[in-house]
């Protein structure tokens, strides 16, 4: 519903009276339609053809003129017009306040015992006289940020328009006489508080608001960010004015959502440069309400001091706060209380001076008991002033009173929500392809996904011609709000199926106190830690690696099982010299960063262990090469000859004795299934996997893949530490001797 349409609403829903004195918005609109936009400076490009080359522009000239002429004339009849409406408005307010204070002191005399019904009598009078000068004054704010589209005269005459009519009409100043009965009638307890004379920001949002839709749509406009709505003076009563107006053009443009968000009202307080400046609304038509300000600029250090000494010089506590940075651009949120006007102030303390007691942290502190009340007219100013100081955007939201507010203000607005990390990594040269992140950003609205946070991790080196000298970014750290209700097994699957063809991983872990306080790391070894199957490498000195290879395929194919694979294979390998271990051993190459992982882990405090289906003789070399604390494997017999028996001793270390093993560790290192690592590439690992608190399959076969929560398909075992958030530099810093 377009704002016309629900002035026009909100009009006939008041008392006659009310309704023959409110601003005459439809009229003004279709004079500045008719008469103005024809003519508007705006259009002039497209009612000119380009000329010719070579020959003047003559014609836009005398166009401009000619269209300047008319946007005066009716510029002076336009705002003839509006000064009439202005001032019905002003003189019927005037009349009704004066009746509505006068109702209020008859309540206050001597001996007197109002009756509930005149008491309700009252206090309705007083919210509907609120409500009306607000409907009003947002439709004059409205009326004059079409007059400035329409004329193409930028936010000047309407900056100017509302400083007058703020100094000269009753109904747009009415914080002050109004503030000053409801305290009175609280002070004689006719009332129990301000807040039942006052609208409710959930009560007068929603009057003032187009009805929600139902199903997934709504019948509301998007809120126009570029609303003109205050007066660039540093008056502090055109202050509060232009906040109503903005706050009431937010609540009636604003589009309402599923009820899973919360409400709020978010008004652009200042802005300084080439946009506007502005104000926020009174404590008095925001009772006991938390608040969020908020201050961004330039100015790192120098915005984050201005606000806090703000707050504590007015005596407002901080509840929460939030700090984000971008380059030299900084933006600093605090979330304080608002007092009621006849609520009780917190004691303080402050230093004492010449001049009185200020707020400080300095060891000289003076009790000032109570706090005095909130003036909320010089804090505006001084948060005006503040915001000019170190040319910073200052804005304003204030929360619905019946929302739960979030735990943190860098929490996503919903409620039944559960908090995931997802590591975006692909170290190719190019790094992570906007095509995939788009992609991705796609699948997570799909699922109703919302993004809280998300920061760089790693980078590519520099790269080819084709990416550009500066390469790109490798690994991207999200901060999911994730609904409990969504189908994380779906999710996973289409990520999975996204992310294959970029050649991307995108690893999902739930983001607790575990995601950075893991302890224990799990390795398989072939094909994990070293770059060969060494059973493949034995083999090939025996002779038989053919024959072995027809095994590793049947129980790849889930033909015979791992024991059985293992016996089989192990028996081909009878007679075989014991020496080619040592040989075996010689030609053991690790794969890329898997020095450095352990190298890091090992820094980090981690315990390391190895768990290999392979043969302990090189589990123990790979253990000792790589600083690793356990080496878990199968255990050859040798025969008093030297050669091989073609048999094992002991256990075989199968799928499920891995994850024995994993359970061994722990509790032996007391660390809990939450703070395990397991990585692997094969079938055998998938138990280990299932078990750890993050199972990474890496560079896994396909089957492994479908079934692993977790998979890293890229060069570098290194890349396990992206997982745990450490970035680049974090690396760097651990692997420095």
């Amino acid at each position: 519903m377009k704002f016309g349409n629900n002035f026009a609403a909100q009009q006939a829903a008041l008392p006659a009276a009310f309704a023959a004195h409110c601003i005459g918005y439809l009229g003004l609109k279709l004079r500045l339609k008719a008469d103005l936009a024809p003519h508007s400076l705006a259009s002039i490009q497209a009612a000119v053809p380009p000329p010719p080359d070579g020959l003047p522009c003559a014609p836009i000239a005398l166009l401009a003129a000619d269209r300047l002429a008319v946007v005066a004339a009716v510029t002076r009849s336009f705002f003839a017009d509006l000064d009439a409406s202005v001032l019905r408005v002003s003189t019927f307010y005037s009349v009704e306040e004066d009746r509505v204070v006068a109702l209020a002191t008859a309540l206050l005399g001597p001996g007197s015992n109002p009756v509930p019904d005149a008491v309700a009598e009252v206090a309705d009078a007083i919210v509907r006289l609120q409500l009306y000068a607000l409907l009003n004054l947002t439709a004059v704010t409205k009326i004059l940020k079409k007059y400035d589209k329409m004329a193409a005269a930028g936010h000047a005459t309407a900056e100017a328009y509302l400083l007058h009519v703020t100094r000269a009409h009753r109904f747009v100043r009415t914080s002050s006489r109004l503030a000053a009965t409801k305290s009175k009638l609280v002070a004689a307890g006719v009332v129990p508080s301000t807040d039942a004379l006052t609208p409710r920001p959930s009560a007068w949002l929603n009057r003032l608001r187009p009805a929600r839709g139902t199903g997934h749509g709504s019948n509301s406009l998007a809120p126009d960010s570029t609303s003109s709505t205050a007066p660039s003076s540093s008056d502090p009563t055109a202050t509060i004015v232009a906040t109503a107006a903005s706050a009431a053009i937010t609540a009636m443009t604003t589009p309402t959502t599923k009820a899973e968000r919360r409400l709020s009202v978010s008004v652009p307080l200042l802005r300084e440069g080439k946009t506007q400046s502005a104000w926020i609304p009174p404590a008095a038509l925001m009772p006991g309400q938390q608040v969020l300000i908020t201050l961004a600029g330039p100015h790192g250090t120098d915005i984050t001091g201005a606000l806090l000494a703000v707050l504590a010089q007015h005596y407002l506590h901080v509840v929460d706060f939030s700090f984000s940075r971008l380059h030299h651009q900084v933006t600093f949120a605090v979330r304080v209380h608002l007092p009621s006007e006849d609520a009780p102030r917190s004691p303080t303390f402050g230093v004492m001076t010449a001049g009185g007691v200020i707020p400080s942290a300095s060891p000289k502190l003076v009790p000032v008991d109570p706090a005095p009340p909130l003036d909320d007219v010089a804090f505006v100013s001084d948060l005006t002033a503040a915001a000019k100081r170190w040319n910073a955007t200052l804005l304003f939201d204030a929360a619905d009173p019946d929302a739960p507010l979030p735990a943190s203000l860098e929490d996503a607005p919903y409620d039944n929500r559960v908090k995931y990390t997802a590591t975006v990594l692909n170290q190719l040269p190019g790094g992570l392809s906007a095509e995939f992140l788009h992609a991705f950003t796609r699948l997570l609205l799909r699922f109703r996904i919302s993004i809280e946070r998300m920061g760089k991790l790693g980078a590519t080196a520099a790269a080819d011609a084709h990416h550009g000298a500066a390469g790109g970014v490798a690994c991207i750290d999200y901060l999911l709000s994730v609904p409990r209700d969504a189908d994380t097994d779906a999710f996973r699957s289409e990520l999975f199926a996204l992310s294959r063809p970029y050649g991307t991983d995108v690893s999902l872990q739930e983001a607790t106190v575990f995601r950075r306080s893991k302890r224990l790391v799990v390795f398989d070894m072939d094909s994990t830690l070293i770059q060969q199957e060494v059973i493949d490498e034995i083999a090939r000195d025996a002779g038989v690696v053919d024959k072995v290879a027809e095994i590793t395929e049947a129980a790849m194919r889930g033909e015979i099982a791992f024991a059985e694979s293992l016996r089989r294979r192990v028996a081909l390998l009878k007679g075989t010299p014991a020496t080619v271990l040592t040989n075996v051993r010689e030609r053991i190459t690790f794969v890329p960063g898997a020095r450095d992982l352990c190298r890091c882990l090992k820094r980090l405090g981690f315990k390391l262990a190895v768990i290999s289906g392979g043969f302990l003789p090189l589990a123990n070399y790979v253990k000792a090469e790589l600083g690793l604390d356990y080496a878990f494997a199968n255990q050859l017999r040798v025969l008093p000859d030297g050669t091989l028996a073609g048999e094992t001793i002991g256990p075989v270390v199968t799928g499920e004795r891995k994850a024995e093993l994993l359970e061994v560790i722990a509790q032996a290192e007391g660390v809990t299934r939450e703070q395990v690592i397991a990585v692997g590439d094969g079938a055998n690992d998938l138990w280990m996997l299932a078990a750890a608190g993050l199972g990474i399959a890496f560079n896994a076969k396909p089957k492994v893949q479908e079934r692993a929560r977790t998979r890293i398909n890229q060069k570098s075992l290194s890349s396990v530490l992206y997982l745990l958030g450490y970035t680049d530099a974090d690396i760097e810093t651990l692997l420095k001797d």
